[in-house]
C-alpha cells in the first residue's frame, strides 16, 4: 500500500472474510494478501485481540492456532443479515449486492457506514449523491443506533444494477429463519388424484 492510496478498513475486510467462513491468523493474513490488504502478522495479531476484546469477534483455541469467528454475542441486525446473504450469493459482489438490497429496502441512498455495517467493504460499482434530505437521513440513523460521520457519502447502485426478487426472499428467509415455515427442497409438491 502506498502512500497514496486510501486507507484500507482493516475491519471490514476481516468481518467480510469470517462472514463467509471462521479462519485463523494465518487464513485471515492470506485472503488479506489477496484482497491486496498488506499488514503485518503481528499488527493483525494485535487488531484481531482487540476485536475479540471488544466482542466483536470470538476466539477459540485450536492447537497450535486460534480459530476467529464473527462474536455469537451480537444480535443480529438487517446490516448483518444484509451483510451475509450478499456474501452467499456471490462474495466478489458482496458489497454491490448488500448496495441494491438497502437502496431496495429503505428506498434511499445508502451511507458508505451502512455497507461498512454489513461486514463489507465499500463497492466497486455505485453513483454518489447528495440528496437534500442528507442531515435528516443521518439524524434519523443516529436515534436508531447507527452513527454515521457527517462526511460518510451516499450512493446508490448503478443503473445496471437490479436485486431480482429470489434475492429479496433468501433474505426475509435469513432474517427471520423462515425454513422452519417451509416445505422442504427434497419433498415433491403434494399430489391429488
Amino acid at each position: 500500500m502506498s502512500i497514496l492510496e486510501p486507507p484500507v478498513n482493516l475491519k471490514a475486510s476481516i468481518l467480510q472474510i469470517l462472514a463467509a467462513k471462521d479462519s485463523t491468523i494465518s487464513g485471515i493474513h492470506k485472503a488479506l494478501k489477496e484482497q491486496g490488504i498488506e499488514v503485518h502478522r503481528l499488527i493483525l495479531t494485535g487488531y484481531l485481540r482487540a476485536m475479540k476484546d471488544l466482542e466483536i469477534l470470538d476466539e477459540r483455541e485450536v492447537r497450535p492456532s486460534k480459530l476467529y469467528s464473527l462474536s455469537t454475542k451480537t444480535t443480529s441486525d438487517i446490516y448483518s443479515t444484509v451483510g451475509k446473504v450478499a456474501t452467499s450469493i456471490d462474495e466478489d459482489k458482496a458489497p454491490e449486492i448488500a448496495l441494491g438490497i438497502l437502496s431496495t429496502l429503505f428506498n434511499r441512498p445508502i451511507f458508505i457506514r451502512e455497507i461498512e455495517r454489513c461486514g463489507l467493504i465499500s463497492p466497486r460499482k455505485y453513483q454518489k449523491v447528495v440528496p437534500p434530505d442528507r442531515i435528516k437521513y443521518i439524524e434519523k440513523l443516529g436515534a436508531a443506533g447507527v452513527a454515521v460521520p457527517p462526511n460518510s457519502i451516499m450512493i446508490e447502485p448503478d443503473d445496471t444494477f437490479k436485486i431480482p426478487d429470489d434475492v429479496m426472499v433468501r433474505l426475509l428467509f435469513e432474517a427471520f429463519n423462515l425454513k422452519r415455515y417451509s416445505r422442504e427442497s427434497n419433498r415433491s409438491p403434494q399430489q391429488t388424484l
